[in-house]
């Protein structure tokens, strides 16, 4: 029976910005957008911890 579950959104558990910046680049690539780690940095590895990332990325 499972007893528990442990969810880690913010990467406190896991180092997950690897694979974020990696499905960005995927992601973004289509479109003509070269994105690399300075760039995610500074407008997405912060802009993911706001509630309106997903608009950000689309918009």
């Amino acid at each position: 029976m499972l007893q528990a579950v442990i969810f880690d959104l913010d990467g406190t558990l896991t180092d997950s910005d690897k694979v974020h910046f990696q499905v960005f680049q995927t992601l973004f690539a289509p479109k003509g957008i070269s994105l690399d780690k300075a760039l995610y940095r500074e407008k997405l590895a912060v802009a993911r911890m706001q509630p309106s990332w997903p608009i950000f990325c689309l918009g």
